[in-house]
């Protein structure tokens, strides 16, 4: 949108991710060098079992990512002035020229027809015959959670959240990439990062037949002294 000249993008959230305001929407306007308006959904009108709330932060940001004005987490209406013509200065604190600083090169497979890429047999057609039935409808629950300050805390909330998941009948629980480690912290020892998903593997097989539900999770898996970023698909008997 921005290269098509774009200087103001309009963003209607509805997410539960405290990211969104932090992170997010600031770095939207940054990279692109353009006015960010994003409004945001906050509370919780539920009260009946372990809701998560939507986390507001309904905010303006600028060109250079700097918050002209936000909510917090409470409802709000806030207001700002939109200077659009300061989209068409694509100068930042790290470069002259922010659209000179772009690779292509790196993201152009994605922008390539489906039938060119690597992976193109992965995403279909479907067989006509499948492996299994497969069922008219599936109930996914998309999990987010961060690493937490200690493994125990981070593998005892997961739990919860995937038991959580179960009461509402979900049946497939997606969990993010690497859940249960720090930034950084898979590169500074990998062996140790394959070691502990080993045993986050057999929790996972645990909870997943405990809540009768399937889980896909990526891990670290070891092999003949290397090292894989791998996925997994588990089953729920």
């Amino acid at each position: 949108l921005s290269l098509m000249g774009a200087q103001v993008l309009l963003n209607s959230l509805n997410s539960r991710g405290p990211d969104e305001m932090r992170v997010h929407i600031p770095l939207r306007a940054i990279e692109n060098g353009v006015w960010h308006v994003a409004s945001n959904t906050v509370g919780n009108p539920n009260t009946m079992g372990l809701l998560w709330p939507w986390t507001g932060g309904s905010e303006v940001c600028d060109p250079k990512g700097q918050r002209v004005v936000a909510s917090e987490e409470h409802d709000d209406m806030v207001l700002a002035e939109v200077r659009p013509m300061e989209a068409e200065i694509k100068r930042s604190s790290w470069a002259q020229d922010i659209w000179a600083c772009r690779r292509p090169d790196l993201y152009g497979l994605m922008m390539a027809p489906l039938e060119a890429v690597p992976a193109a047999k992965m995403y279909g057609p479907a067989p006509e015959v499948l492996p299994f039935p497969g069922p008219d409808k599936l109930k996914v629950a998309m999990m987010q959670l961060s690493a937490t300050h200690t493994k125990k805390c981070s593998e005892w909330m997961m739990q919860r959240q995937v038991s959580y998941a179960a009461r509402r009948g979900a049946v497939l629980g997606v969990l993010p990439s690497l859940w249960c480690f720090r930034c950084g912290e898979v590169s500074q020892n990998p062996q140790q990062a394959a070691n502990y998903s080993c045993e986050v593997l057999e929790k996972l097989k645990a909870w997943a037949k405990e809540s009768a539900m399937f889980l896909c999770c990526s891990l670290v898996e070891e092999e003949n002294g290397n090292f894989f970023h791998s996925a997994y698909l588990i089953g729920s008997a």
